[in-house]
């Protein structure tokens, strides 16, 4: 686990893990997201330069602003909090997080490859048989497929309803993965949704969101992120989704489906 949790990681986590929940306590949330874990990657900060003793200070610093239980509502304003709280004290430039990521990312490429590979074979197997239906919706519904990209997750409408408490139709969402860089995928879709608003998300993904707010922002958006059709890019810095190995970009897909 690395500085932050990727937010649809956070969330999809969490109310899997805590499926009809209305409250968690502080330390479930904790050693369900493994925050508690985020100061154990050795390699990780020695890039950085910081020791272990600083990250667990910060950590402990940040995770003591929840509160003592926590409801499952305000899981995303939390994540904003607890991802703005690691910023504001780890002294360290986003450009050196990034390379840190991308040589931990590396590393685990070498030495895990088959951890990495074998869980996504398997995934595969049990998406195949969806795959074309869910294509087919995506494409019904404006939104093309970037070529040559391996659909690695689905979650239909019951199952975002279950990551998206208090939101009325949430719409089903699909991540594919791709060889292709991030950038270049970007400028696929910026070229083919030329009416689709465009952010810059401060995890440093990039947003294109239909008939979105002029100004994005996850706590005061988090219905109309999962109520509009809009594609989600980023970096696969670590292994936060199950993706083939040699997977460099993340693309979710949220769709109306006819």
């Amino acid at each position: 686990m690395k500085k932050t949790i990727v937010i649809s990681l956070f969330l999809t986590q969490m109310m899997a893990v805590n499926a009809g929940a209305i409250t968690l306590s502080r330390q479930k949330l904790i050693e369900d997201a493994e925050i508690d874990k985020m100061c154990e990657m050795t390699s990780h900060l020695e890039c950085l330069k910081m020791t272990k003793s600083t990250c667990e200070s910060v950590i402990k610093e940040c995770t003591s602003k929840f509160p003592d239980d926590v409801d499952t509502d305000r899981l995303p304003e939390l994540y904003a909090h607890f991802d703005q709280c690691i910023h504001n004290r780890f002294p360290v430039s986003k450009e050196n997080w990034d390379k840190c990521d991308r040589l931990l990312d590396e590393e685990n490429s070498d030495t895990d490859e088959g951890n990495i590979s074998d869980p996504y074979d398997g995934q595969a197997s049990l998406l195949i048989q969806d795959a074309p239906a869910v294509k087919k919706a995506i494409t019904d519904s404006g939104i093309p497929l970037y070529p040559g990209s391996q659909m690695v997750i689905h979650i239909d409408a019951a199952g975002t309803r279950q990551i998206s408490p208090g939101v009325n139709d949430p719409l089903p969402a699909a991540t594919f993965a791709t060889e292709d860089g991030f950038d270049q995928v970007v400028q696929y879709y910026r070229k083919a949704l030329p009416a689709y608003k465009v952010y810059t998300l401060d995890q440093g993904g990039i947003l294109l969101m239909k008939n979105g707010p002029e100004k994005f922002d996850f706590i005061k958006h988090y219905a109309a992120y999962f109520t509009l059709q809009h594609v989600l890019i980023e970096h696969i810095v670590d292994n936060h989704i199950i993706s083939p190995v040699g997977s460099k970009t993340k693309i979710e897909i949220s769709y109306k489906s006819k």
